[in-house]
């Protein structure tokens, strides 16, 4: 009985975060109303247009992307699951909360407080507290608490060489914990330890495509390299901005058709979190490609596409630029 009571408790507690997401899912779509009035009212009708929008949002209040097909997953469908904590938490803090807690803490479902159901509550919590203690001393019992090396190296996918020079960052994602993020060493690799059979992990870059990896592994160590797909817009930027193309005339055009023409450029000023410049398409080439330009040693910081262009791109100057 007190078995079953424990599971009654957590089908309970999982219907509650739906709840609780689906009143995100509306504020989500009240705060981007305000600004843009002509987005539907339901968030389960938005097209990609809004889709679009809403991602040019998140970039620019809270410096965060979701991808179109997690939006499908996760807002147009009912998920049997809940997203991330990381995601939940970057959705929440475009509502001007601190996290998902802080928007659960603001929206606290109404709880009947009478004695039986409290006295019942407690019955199940309880049973559920000993059945899981049960199970986790009988885990630590019965099976090894040994750690494994693993290795990952990461090389570019058409020259073979080792990211090394380009910023490249892996999410390391626990099924119990919030996500870890690990830069690259010199080498391009990354060392940690796992207890786990298998490992799951992000690839993120300004300069190369995300990817989501996963592997199972049962030996001591584990070494492997794996290729990471080149960016070739935001590398092209970068290697413009570095001045190591001659003609640059002749490149404008391989540069305009890189752009959407309603592409927003932002450029980030490293002495304010705050301080924004804002260029079209045609100013942002301008100051990239001519000889009077301004824009020199971009660092890119991050971008979205919108029908295999550019949409959007976040970008500041290099560390020994002004």
């Amino acid at each position: 009985m007190y078995f079953f009571g424990f599971f009654i408790i957590i089908a309970k507690m999982n219907e509650a975060e739906k709840i609780y997401f689906a009143k995100l899912k509306v504020s989500l779509s009240e705060k981007l109303r305000l600004d843009h009035p002509l987005v539907p009212e339901d968030i389960k009708q938005w097209k990609s247009k809004e889709i679009a929008l809403f991602q040019e949002e998140l970039l620019e209040k809270v410096n965060g992307r979701i991808s179109e097909k997690w939006f499908y997953t996760h807002i147009k469908s009912e998920h049997k699951t809940l997203p991330r904590i990381d995601i939940l938490d970057l959705l929440s803090s475009y509502l001007n909360y601190t996290g998902w807690s802080d928007f659960k803490n603001n929206h606290r479902l109404p709880i009947k407080n009478t004695r039986s159901n409290n006295f019942k509550k407690y019955l199940m919590i309880s049973a559920g507290f000993i059945i899981i203690t049960s199970v986790i001393l009988i885990s630590i019992s019965g099976t090894s608490s040994s750690y494994k090396d693993y290795q990952f190296c990461f090389v570019d996918q058409y020259t073979g060489l080792p990211v090394t020079d380009q910023p490249l960052s892996i999410v390391l994602l626990h099924n119990l914990q919030s996500p870890a993020i690990i830069r690259v060493d010199e080498q391009g690799c990354i060392k940690s330890k796992s207890n786990s059979e298998s490992l799951k992990f992000i690839i993120r870059s300004p300069y190369y495509s995300s990817d989501t990896i996963i592997r199972d592994f049962s030996g001591a160590k584990l070494s492997e390299v794996i290729e990471v797909k080149p960016n070739d817009y935001t590398l092209i930027i970068h290697l413009f901005s570095s001045g190591k193309v001659s003609e640059w005339q002749d490149r404008r055009q391989d540069l305009d058709n890189m752009f959407h023409d309603n592409a927003r450029i932002y450029q980030v000023f490293s002495h304010s979190s705050t301080a924004l410049a804002i260029y079209n398409k045609d100013e942002f080439i301008n100051k990239l490609i001519l000889p009077t330009g301004t824009l020199k040693n971009l660092e890119i910081l991050g971008a979205v596409y919108k029908e295999d262009k550019i949409s959007v791109l976040r970008f500041k100057k290099g560390k020994d630029e002004k």
